[in-house]
């Protein structure tokens, strides 16, 4: 069975649709609801958190999505992290380049770009 056979082995209206999830394109059935959330498992995993009690229960009631908060969260500490090791290599290769000066910085440049 190949890709397009499967979308449409669906039941119920048949109407194709391009959708993009996490920057891929699929293409699915309206009708072939399986296919949509077998997708969504693929992309996702369960998280196990504990917080206080009158913490959940204060975003229940001010209708805050738990998922949709630790979700930024969670992107924000990784693009954090990473700006926090990219400044570390940044640093590292000041100190290696501290002896080199401009001059022959150019020059090894120009050399590079020579040789291609």
């Amino acid at each position: 069975m190949t890709d397009e056979d499967s979308f449409n082995s669906g039941f119920g209206p048949q109407i194709k649709h391009k959708t993009q999830l996490t920057g891929v394109t699929h293409d699915f059935v309206y009708g072939n609801i399986i296919y949509a959330i077998d997708v969504y498992k693929i992309m996702s995993v369960v998280l196990s958190v504990r917080v206080r009690k009158e913490l959940k229960e204060k975003a229940e009631q001010l209708g805050i999505n738990i998922r949709d908060v630790v979700e930024r969260a969670l992107e924000e500490a990784i693009k954090e992290k990473e700006r926090e090791e990219v400044n570390d290599i940044a640093r590292k290769i000041k100190e290696l380049m501290k002896d080199v000066s401009e001059e022959e910085w150019v020059e090894a440049i120009r050399r590079e770009r020579n040789e291609r």
